[in-house]
């Protein structure tokens, strides 16, 4: 009976401890889902109705806050720009005075209006205070955001200067993918336009992409000279994205070495009206040539019009 009774209360035992374990196991996995929900304003990845829930059983006000615009951000995703508004409008007058939550307050509600009111309300809404401390991940979304605005809208310098821009928050990986797309913006531009922006102090960044733009078109006939100046640019803009890596075309320019011609062919007339200059091309020819001895001239066959031999001139 004992033996029974000691049996029972071992089974007893081993029940009640399967049901704490049971029971712990719960709740360990309730709170790996509540941690697993951050108020991270850089991506929604939940659904609206959870963030609503947290938001809803927040005691503390900013992370109430990052809770409903998580949540609006979560309806934008889904194109329910209906209930995201109403979840902005109803935050604004009580959020928090927090850079952060102000910004992409305003961010969330541009997004909006680009949906209903087109590119140009939203450029007029997206403006961040200069003095607010953001984010590095905010200051890129802001200005990449700002650069689509500008693309819609058909404005490709303020479009190049935003994604000068965004280039200083990029990884390095990607810089050169935004470089490029800068670069195919200003190509088309005329000179004198990028002349005149690219005086503009406030961006040195951009300022620097005109400058490099300038070059490139100033002195495309002339190699020599563009090669001078693309190595001053370089040197007097060492950190600048496009000095790291200049653009494919003006690369290969930088590392082209001058043509030196071996031979040259000279086609003369010895009848009309061009038959003078033959005589006098000749003659001021052959003595340049033999009086510079500096200079490794090419051989020059001058061919007479007729079946004459030609003449070879070196010096």
């Amino acid at each position: 009976m004992l033996k029974r009774l000691n049996t029972t209360k071992f089974v007893c035992a081993i029940i009640f401890s399967v049901l704490l374990v049971g029971c712990a196991t719960e709740q360990q996995r309730k709170q790996r889902e509540y941690v697993e929900i951050s108020t991270s304003l850089v991506a929604a990845e939940h659904p609206a109705k959870i963030y609503l829930t947290e938001a809803k059983n927040s005691s503390l006000p900013e992370k109430r806050d990052r809770y409903l615009l998580l949540a609006a951000h979560a309806y934008i995703n889904n194109g329910n720009v209906n209930s995201a508004t109403n979840i902005l409008t109803s935050m604004q007058k009580s959020m928090v005075n927090v850079p952060t939550l102000q910004a992409e307050h305003i961010y969330l509600r541009a997004r909006i209006v680009e949906k209903t009111n087109g590119s140009e309300a939203a450029l007029n809404l997206l403006q961040y205070p200069p003095h607010w401390q953001l984010p590095r991940w905010q200051m890129a979304s802001y200005h990449q955001f700002k650069a689509k605005l500008f693309k819609n809208t058909q404005q490709p310098i303020e479009q190049a200067k935003q994604l000068s821009l965004l280039s200083n928050y990029l990884p390095k990986s990607e810089t050169t993918a935004v470089n490029d797309v800068i670069w195919s913006l200003l190509q088309p531009l005329q000179e004198e336009t990028v002349q005149s922006f690219m005086r503009d102090p406030s961006n040195p960044i951009f300022a620097g992409w005109l400058q490099l733009t300038f070059i490139a078109k100033h002195y495309a006939v002339e190699p020599t000279q563009l090669v001078r100046y693309l190595g001053e640019w370089q040197r007097n803009n060492p950190y600048h994205p496009a000095a790291i890596k200049l653009p494919g075309d003006l690369e290969k320019a930088l590392n082209a070495k001058p043509y030196r011609p071996q031979n040259i062919a000279v086609l003369l007339p010895l009848t009309g009206r061009a038959q003078l200059w033959q005589s006098r091309f000749v003659k001021v020819l052959l003595p340049a040539t033999c009086l510079n001895t500096t200079t490794m001239w090419p051989f020059i066959f001058m061919i007479r019009s007729q079946a004459l031999p030609p003449l070879t001139m070196k010096p």
